[in-house]
């Protein structure tokens, strides 16, 4: 069965399904230029590089795809194994108040007495579901940050803002891209490689932009939609612009308004996204 390969456009990810069990020197080089095995895709994945693309084009060729990850099922299945991984550690937590409530409260172990033995093992018992409790506890944690992240993700790819940003800082990789492939570097040929695929990165995020604000509604916020003097609200509470700069808006904070925070912090620049015109 041949392998097959592809490039997700909406992720910016190499995916090589391979159609056998690779052999131990194809895994070494499959797994040295940075992709992971994932269990869910049956492929080995990982973020485009000119490195990776070479080894990928290797084993077949790449068919590009504009497939949205599913992040709502992600954050599900990330939701359900904290939720399961709790049960776990809140099981182990009963299990050792269980043990701790029946030994008599200001008894001290007696070293030759009978019940010596069985204090000791319960002690054993109590360090064993410790040591599990923390380790449950640990992944419930974990799997909480995951469906986190995959939910602030996902609110990224759907704000007109956090597109724009993501633009100018495509844009400026290539720029800086594009300057070594003028300076004639060594690695000029790499760099325009990165640059190349720069560009279709960007083209991709403007369509991807353009749509958004077609189905919302909704502009990228600027500096210029704000005015001095125009009274704002803020994660701070309600302010007054004082300037307005090429990229940000400088606030005041008005008497009354979080008098716990002091002086220098009264004044700060904020980007235009967060700002509402206040009522």
């Amino acid at each position: 069965m041949p392998h097959t390969a592809t490039y997700n456009q909406d992720n910016d990810k190499l995916y090589l399904f391979p159609g056998e069990r690779l052999t131990d020197d194809e895994y070494q080089r499959v797994t040295a230029c940075g992709l992971r095995w994932w269990r869910g895709h049956k492929a080995f994945v990982g973020h485009w590089t000119p490195e990776r693309e070479d080894v990928v084009q290797a084993f077949a060729t790449i068919e590009a795809v504009d497939e949205p990850e599913d992040f709502q099922g992600r954050a599900a299945r990330f939701t359900g194994k904290a939720k399961r991984a709790q049960g776990r550690a809140d099981a182990r937590r009963g299990a050792v108040r269980q043990i701790m409530d029946s030994i008599p409260l200001g008894q001290p172990m007696l070293r030759d007495h009978d019940s010596a033995r069985r204090y000791r093992r319960d002690m054993d018992r109590v360090d064993a579901h410790h040591k599990a409790l923390r380790a449950e506890q640990g992944k419930a944690d974990h799997y909480t940050r995951r469906a986190e992240g995959t939910a602030r993700r996902e609110r990224q790819l759907h704000t007109p803002a956090h597109i724009a940003r993501r633009i100018e800082t495509l844009k400026a990789e290539q720029r800086k891209c594009a300057r070594r492939v003028t300076w004639g570097a060594s690695s000029a040929e790499h760099a325009q490689r990165w640059a190349d695929h720069l560009g279709q990165r960007i083209k991709h995020e403007e369509t991807r932009l353009a749509r958004l604000i077609g189905e919302t509604g909704q502009g990228v916020p600027v500096p210029t939609d704000f005015q001095v003097g125009q009274h704002v609200a803020t994660v701070r509470g309600k302010a007054e612009v004082i300037k307005v700069t090429p990229k940000k808006v400088k606030c005041r904070l008005l008497d009354g308004e979080s008098p716990h925070l002091p002086g220098p912090f009264r004044e700060w620049l904020e980007k235009p996204e967060p700002l509402r015109p206040a009522a």
